[in-house]
């Protein structure tokens, strides 16, 4: 028996047995190699999740790409569309039409520390010194454009719920208007476009450290708190549009009736319209 081993038939088998063996070993890799891959796989869905970055903090770590051109600075959640900021425009609603045109997305805004051109309800002037927000958001609803009238009184009740949310006791007056104590503190202008590619601007603005001059019981955010950040209450308002459009288009009439009614300062009472 020990002689066969020494020969051919011994040497094949000894080759067997060593492959057997090999494979056997590479078994044993992959094995261990998948019990690897499972336990980090294992590892990473069991980690605990990492906080949401807040827009504060986004904006503070970079964490948006910023370009600049001819419009103007842009730093925004992708998300969220394009903001773009000025210092100084004509009108941020004509600013937010033309790229409405161009095919911008919903959630696309313009912002601006003042208009020359600003304009209010029915073409009337609208003032826009420096120390203001003026902000115009594209929008694209999905609704049917005889149900968009319910948008302005919409925006205003979520725009008062922003300030809320900064601590201010703001409140809302038919049709467009933002009030503090009784007085306006900004105002609410809706232009659309009907058609094949129909879009709404959403304008708004608000005064943040002064009321303009010679403008009748006009009041500003500073006059009753610290203001908050322009781009700050920029980016929270345009978030708060969005959402307040999907719950329109989800069915979520009534809820939105029911916040303008609770901070509407006019209902039930007699008011005049020009």
């Amino acid at each position: 028996a020990r002689a066969r081993d020494c020969g051919p038939e011994g040497t094949r088998k000894s080759r067997r047995d060593g492959h057997r063996e090999a494979r056997a070993s590479a078994g044993s890799a992959r094995q261990c190699a998948t019990a690897v891959r499972q336990r980090r796989t294992s590892s990473v869905e069991t980690r605990a999740p990492t906080r949401p970055r807040t827009r504060e903090r986004g904006a503070q770590e970079g964490a948006t790409e910023r370009h600049r051109g001819s419009t103007g600075s842009f730093a925004w959640d992708e998300s969220l569309g394009v903001l773009i900021e000025k210092e100084e425009t004509e009108s941020t609603n004509d600013d937010a039409r033309v790229l409405a045109l161009q095919g911008a997305p919903s959630g696309t805004a313009v912002l601006a520390q003042r208009q020359t051109q600003g304009r209010g309800r029915a073409g009337r002037t609208f003032e826009s010194p420096m120390g203001g927000m003026y902000l115009s958001v594209v929008l694209r609803p999905t609704l049917p454009p005889e149900t968009w009238t319910v948008l302005p009184l919409a925006a205003a009740a979520e725009t008062a719920n922003v300030l809320r949310g900064f601590g201010f006791d703001a409140r809302i007056k038919w049709p467009n208007d933002v009030m503090i104590d009784g007085r306006k503190v900004g105002g609410i202008l809706m232009e659309a476009r009907h058609g094949a590619q129909p879009f709404v601007i959403l304008g708004i603005g608000i005064n943040l450290e002064r009321a303009p001059e010679g403008v009748p019981n006009a009041t500003a955010l500073a006059d009753h708190r610290a203001a908050p950040n322009r781009r700050l209450l920029a980016e929270n308002l345009v978030e708060g549009f969005l959402s307040r459009l999907r719950t329109l288009e989800h069915g979520g009439g009534p809820a939105t009736l029911n916040d303008i009614r609770e901070l509407c300062v006019t209902l039930g009472k007699k008011v005049e319209w020009e």
